[in-house]
């Protein structure tokens, strides 16, 4: 069952016409349009470049719209995994209920990675719609369809490169520039070729000359990859562009032949796209350019005839930075240089260092001895002893050091490095370079040094104690030889310490240092590099000058008893237009706008019975700024 989308009259405009509904009936604010339906495919498979027709209902005419056509699903490859798909392509009607894909895929496989063939799998829709925005969504009916990719011709690479250098275009150029090489790389997708075939239309440079005919070159081999260098002509005068394309064709072992064809524009690097015709900008004001002339009594005719010659001009000149740059050549480089440094270092100190300490402490200590012996013999006898040390001591110490340094030195040294080095760049426009050098550097070098100091140090100490012991010892000896005998002793003791230093040391020291160094380096390097780049200046200029070399002839009457003047007027025109760049992969962006100017003059005779009459030209005017600024 058909879909179909209610909206107001008022939001038709154009679409009425399109979409054969005629005019809405007085009263009938509403009309009722048929939706987008996808209801088949003209085949089930189909070669990249082949022409894929999709036959609906509810597809707008081309004059005022398209179809968005979606393909929702996957793509399955064999031994991988499927990969998801989410194309949308416009495509415009060819005829009531068919849309067409004139190069299915253009030149590589729609689906996937782009250089593998498989099955689609899924849903594909399509919306309306419009130029003047007026209708948009929702899209119509799907259709559930499976579409296969059958082994093909696909286009890997075509982009402009020369030596050393290639255009870093994200896909291939569909607009190239004149004058430049363009590298094209083609892929043989599902099959193996073992010819290849390139044909060129006109407008290339073979050799040293642009071809006005078709020219072929063919390459043998089973590789499944083909490329060639081609380089389009350059665009003739007064002509903006021209078209271009190279056909590739195939044969496989079976002989079968399979054909892609790539087209692609060829244009100057910067063009200006005229977006206005000509239009009246300002009307300036009429300018009498004769004296009051009587009609007298029996009135006369008088001729106005321009016999001077005038010339408006205006220029239009934009400087654009954007071009090409090629730089060739090597470099040499030589440096000499050499340095003296002198100084005098003087360095000076004084140390005082001050020492105080005191220490005090004290001991005691008991013995005690028991001894028995048994004999025959008896002893009795008692030891005392009984003693008291006291110690008082001091101690005193000074000193004096001088010393004295000096220092001379002197030594030469020099190194020699020789090198070379190679770099290749990447980016949008790759150069490169090499380079060797040469570094050598001697120097000498002279130190004195000179230095003096002295020390001075005191100490004082002093030390005290006392020590204070007894003891008692005794024994008894029979006869029977057995003796008992007890010693026992104490002694106790106490001491004190202190010590007293000071010690100044002063020092003085000066150091000359002399040092000089001579340097000498060479380097050489050589670049060959060319670039895409906004640092060359190309200067376009646009001026219109239009001389009025005067043949205009007219004659008219002045009646009698009236007076007439001629009164001349000027008028200039305009005309706008972008200005326009490429670069290197054919991607083009506004560079600025351009407006050129134009005059033209017109007369009169006006009569009246006073003098001066007014004139019959139509009032100064500006209907298209600026005005005023600009006069002829």
């Amino acid at each position: 069952m058909l879909k179909r989308l209610r909206i107001t009259a008022s939001t038709l405009g154009s679409l009425l016409v399109a979409l054969g509904s005629g005019c809405a009936a007085a009263g009938d604010p509403i009309v009722t349009i048929d939706l987008p339906r996808i209801d088949g495919l003209s085949t089930a498979s189909i070669e990249v470049g082949e022409r894929l027709e999709i036959f609906g209902t509810g597809f707008p005419d081309s004059g005022v719209g398209w179809v968005d056509v979606r393909f929702l699903g996957e793509f399955r490859v064999a031994d991988a995994t499927p990969q998801p798909v989410d194309l949308v392509v416009p495509l415009a009607a060819t005829a009531p209920g068919i849309i067409v894909w004139d190069s299915f895929g253009a030149y590589r496989v729609p689906f996937g990675d782009g250089v593998h063939v498989g099955t689609f799998v899924g849903e594909i829709t399509g919306t309306a719609r419009f130029f003047d925005g007026s209708l948009t969504e929702p899209h119509g009916t799907g259709l559930l369809a499976q579409l296969t990719v059958e082994p093909s011709l696909v286009v890997r690479d075509f982009r402009a490169m020369g030596d050393g250098w290639y255009a870093d275009c994200a896909e291939p150029a569909t607009t190239a520039i004149h004058g430049v090489a363009y590298g094209m790389r083609v892929t043989a997708v599902g099959f193996r070729p073992v010819l290849t075939e390139f044909v060129l239309s006109p407008g290339f440079i073979v050799g040293t000359e642009a071809t006005t005919d078709v020219t072929r070159f063919t390459q043998a081999g089973d590789d499944a990859e083909h490329a060639i260098l081609v380089r389009p002509a350059l665009v003739p005068d007064y002509v903006d562009g021209f078209g271009a394309s190279v056909t590739v064709r195939m044969i496989d072992d079976s002989g079968r032949t399979r054909e892609l064809n790539y087209p692609f524009g060829v244009r100057r690097p910067l063009e200006v796209v005229w977006t206005t015709r000509m239009e009246i900008a300002e009307i300036l004001p009429a300018e009498p350019v004769s004296g009051c002339i009587p009609g007298g009594g029996a009135s006369v005719v008088t001729e106005y005839s321009e016999s001077r010659s005038e010339t408006r001009t205006r220029t239009w000149q934009r400087t654009m930075s954007r071009g090409w740059t090629a730089t060739v050549g090597e470099q040499h480089g030589e440096s000499y240089g050499s340095s003296l440094s002198e100084g005098t270092t003087d360095t000076a100190g004084t140390t005082v260092t001050l020492t105080d300490a005191a220490s005090r402490g004290g001991s005691v200590t008991d013995t005690d001895t028991f001894t028995r012996t048994d004999g025959r013999m008896a002893t009795t006898s008692v030891n005392f002893t009984d003693g008291t040390a006291d110690n008082v001591g001091w101690s005193v110490g000074r000193g004096h050091t001088d010393s004295t340094t000096n220092e001379v030195g002197a030594g030469v040294s020099g190194s020699v490095t020789i090198g070379a080095s190679g770099e290749v760049g990447t980016g949008s426009i790759p150069g490169g370079k090499v380079g060797s050098s040469v570094e050598g550097e001697v120097g000498t070098e002279a130190s004195y040094r000179r230095g003096w100091g002295s020390s001075d140090t005191e100490t004082v100490g002093a030390t005290g104690g006392r020590t204070d012991s007894s003891s008692v010892s005794g024994g008894t000896t029979t006869g029977s030889m057995s003796s008992v005998s007890e010693a026992r002793s104490r002694a106790v003791g106490s001491n004190w310490q202190r010590t007293q230093s000071y010690a100044e040391a002063n020092s003085f020291s000066r150091a000359i240092s002399s040092l000089s160094t001579r340097s000498y380096q060479q380097s050489v390097q050589r670049s060959a590099s060319i670039a895409e780049s906004l640092g060359t200046t190309d200067s376009e200029l646009y001026s219109v000058s239009t001389t009025q070399a005067t043949s205009l002839r007219t004659q008219s009457w002045v009646w009698a008893t009236q007076y007439g003047v001629w009164y001349r007027q000027t008028m200039r025109l305009v005309r706008t237009g972008t200005v326009v760049v490429y670069d290197l992969c054919g991607n083009s962006s506004d560079a600025g706008q351009v407006s050129v100017d134009d005059w033209r003059w017109a007369p009169d005779l006006a009569v009246g019975e006073s003098c001066p009459p007014p004139s019959n030209l139509p009032q100064a005017a500006c209907r298209i700024e600026p005005c005023g600024s600009v006069r002829p």
